[in-house]
């Protein structure tokens, strides 16, 4: 798509499907048109045009790389929607940025945290929050169960980074997440651990649309 004709009607098609999904209801929308939505949302926060020169297909000349679809699509969007995908996620840094400064949290007592995630969880907006130790062993609190992430690349973004957010990513059952990360400090000032509290596509979607 990136160095597609601009005039041709196969660029058309692209942009016409990516309109006709910004506009349809999350009530009525077919799973491809979901599908889109998902995708324009992810380059909202992570699309980098590419820049350069390109060797134009129709004429043979380089050319100054000024056409690409998403982009194209993306300035259809307004401003607006925009400022609330970033207040949205800025939002809920904050949110993870205050519950860190409870003694219930950076005690790392797996009990306590537990307890007072399980009280105040239904009022955060997370669809789950778990704690991963300097170990990179992440407690699932919902589900109660531990996973050794230890190996994984996220484990050490987490860990070089105050504050991470994921690039959105498709979960097994096909749904498109994201995950918040702050770093929890203890009285010492000491990295102790992590808390992330992931967030649906769906529930980001649904604000914009209202």
């Amino acid at each position: 798509i990136q160095y597609i004709n601009p005039n041709s009607e196969l660029c058309k098609d692209f942009a016409k499907a990516f309109r006709t999904a910004l506009t349809t209801d999350s009530q009525t929308q077919t799973k491809t048109e979901k599908t889109l939505k998902d995708y324009l949302l992810h380059q909202l926060m992570y699309y980098k045009p590419y820049s350069g020169k390109i060797r134009n297909r129709n004429t043979n000349k380089m050319q100054k790389n000024q056409i690409d679809l998403v982009q194209l699509v993306m300035e259809k969007m307004s401003i607006n929607q925009k400022t609330q995908f970033e207040h949205y996620v800025d939002e809920k840094v904050q949110i993870l940025e205050a519950l860190v400064e409870y003694p219930d949290i950076y005690e790392m007592d797996e009990e306590s945290q537990k307890q007072f995630i399980k009280n105040h969880s239904k009022s955060l907006g997370f669809s789950h929050i778990f704690i991963v130790n300097t170990e990179g062993i992440g407690f699932y609190i919902d589900e109660g169960v531990y996973r050794n992430q230890k190996e994984e690349p996220f484990f050490i973004d987490i860990m070089e980074n105050d504050i991470f957010i994921t690039e959105p990513f498709y979960k097994e059952d096909g749904n498109v997440i994201m995950t918040v990360c702050v770093s929890i400090y203890n009285e010492q000032q000491e990295k102790v651990g992590v808390l992330c509290g992931a967030i649906y596509l769906d529930s980001i979607q649904e604000l914009i649309e209202k």
